[in-house]
C-alpha cells in the first residue's frame, strides 16, 4: 500500500492491474477500500494451484527453519525447481520461503475477497498449467463488487498478460478505457 499512497499524492483516482500473485496482492489492495480505488483488474490471481504439491509448501518451510535454527544453514530444502515458460524472465528455482508466503497471502485473500467494493475485471486462462483456472470462478463468486467481469482466455499458458494471448492486453485497457469513461461522466455530473 506503500505505493497507493505515493500514486494518490499525484493521481485523485487510481486502478490497480495485477498479474498472477500481483493479481492477488491487487485483490487484498482492493479489499482495504483505499480512498480513490477506481477499479481493479486481477489476471491469473492463485487461489488454487495446478501444482498439488503447493499443499507440502508450508510443512517443508517448516522443516527448513527448524534446521536453519539447529545448523545455522538455509534450510533442506531452501528452493524447488520449476520449468517457467519465460526462462529469461522467470525464476528457474523458487525460494520455499517465498512460496510459503504465497500460501499465507492466498489464506488471507481467500477472507478478504467479500471486502472488494470496486469495479472489477477478472481474466484468467482457460488451462493455465500453473493457477487453476477455478481460482478465476471463486475470485469472481466471492467479490463483493456489484460491477464485476469474469473474462476467459483460451490459452494453455499462463503469461496471458506478457504474451497477449486472446488480446489480454486489450481487454484490460478497454476495461480502464469504460473506467476512464465513467469517472469522466462523474465529474459532468458532479458525483465523481
Amino acid at each position: 500500500t506503500n505505493g497507493y499512497d505515493i500514486l494518490r499524492a499525484y493521481c485523485a483516482r487510481i486502478c490497480i492491474v495485477g498479474f498472477s500473485t500481483g493479481g492477488a496482492l491487487t485483490l487484498l489492495t482492493a479489499a482495504q477500500q483505499p480512498p480513490g480505488l477506481a477499479g481493479i483488474i486481477a489476471i491469473a490471481p492463485p487461489i488454487k494451484f495446478k501444482n498439488r504439491n503447493m499443499r507440502f509448501v508450508p510443512l517443508v518451510h517448516g522443516a527448513n527453519q527448524l534446521f536453519e535454527w539447529v545448523s545455522n544453514q538455509e534450510g533442506i530444502v531452501p528452493f524447488r525447481p520449476t520449468e517457467p515458460e519465460h526462462p529469461n524472465i522467470n525464476y528457474q528455482h523458487m525460494p520455499i520461503r517465498g512460496l510459503y508466503e504465497l500460501t499465507r497471502m492466498v489464506s488471507e485473500l481467500k477472507k478478504s475477497l467479500g471486502d472488494v467494493q470496486c469495479p472489477t475485471l477478472v481474466l484468467q486462462g482457460t488451462a493455465d498449467p500453473v493457477v487453476d483456472p477455478e481460482s478465476a470462478e471463486i475470485v469472481h463468486a466471492k467479490l463483493g463488487s456489484a460491477d464485476k467481469q469474469l473474462n476467459w482466455i483460451e490459452a494453455t499458458r499462463h503469461g496471458i498478460l506478457y504474451d497477449d494471448i486472446g488480446e489480454t492486453q486489450q481487454r484490460a485497457l478497454a476495461f480502464l478505457a469504460r473506467l476512464e469513461a465513467h469517472d469522466a461522466a462523474g465529474l459532468a455530473t458532479g458525483e465523481a
